[in-house]
């Protein structure tokens, strides 16, 4: 029987497997998980290349605000939504919505209703 050191390259690799065991389950028991998150890298590059541009946007709460609208234009870019008109549809109908109906224009489920609806 081999044993691996722990300070050995395969030592590494077996404490970095076992540490992020839970994670790893979880990916292979759900076939729709990606095991990277590149498509959030790829979605959060425009902003981490202007951030220069980006530090000043008046107060910290403009720059969460920010924030909040690039992740959320960024989701609905990706679920096919047109951003213009998901933006248009959230800002209508937010000032009228009762909290428990929030998710419901989460961008994935807000293009499934737009489809659904056609």
């Amino acid at each position: 029987m081999q044993v691996a050191l722990p300070k050995s390259l395969l030592g590494e690799a077996v404490a970095y497997a076992l540490g992020n065991w839970k994670a790893l389950t979880v990916y292979a028991e759900n076939g729709a998980l990606s095991i990277d998150n590149n498509a959030g890298e790829r979605d959060i590059r425009p902003t981490t290349v202007g951030r220069k541009n980006h530090l000043f946007h008046g107060s910290e709460r403009g720059g969460d605000t920010a924030s909040t609208l690039y992740g959320v234009l960024n989701s609905a870019k990706r679920h096919g939504a047109k951003a213009w008109e998901y933006l248009r549809d959230l800002f209508r109908r937010l000032p009228v919505m009762k909290v428990s109906e929030l998710p419901g224009l989460l961008p994935d489920r807000w293009v499934k209703d737009q489809r659904d609806s056609d």
